[in-house]
């Protein structure tokens, strides 16, 4: 992904384009204690926490496809926070 440098005007690379992908997110991050991972068992578990809110929101911008996603991704929540 490419997208223009925030430098300022006396910067030579003012308005250039700046490859984001050459540096990871991550890279600054140190890595999590040991204790701190997840388990494979937790990490399959969080793999399915999400399909009933993917598949209201899927639902929800068939029916309604003139309302934002993110408005059917918030009411997908505050659905949720019922159970």
């Amino acid at each position: 992904m490419k997208r223009l440098s925030n430098s300022t005007a006396a910067d030579t690379n003012a308005g250039q384009l700046v490859d984001t992908q050459a540096i990871p997110l991550d890279a600054a991050l140190p890595a999590l204690p040991e204790y701190a991972r997840l388990t494979d068992a937790q990490v399959a578990a969080a793999r399915q926490t999400g399909q009933w809110l993917d598949a209201f929101v899927a639902f929800a911008s068939a029916a309604s496809p003139l309302t934002p996603p993110a408005l059917h991704l918030a009411v997908g929540v505050f659905l949720g926070s019922f159970r």
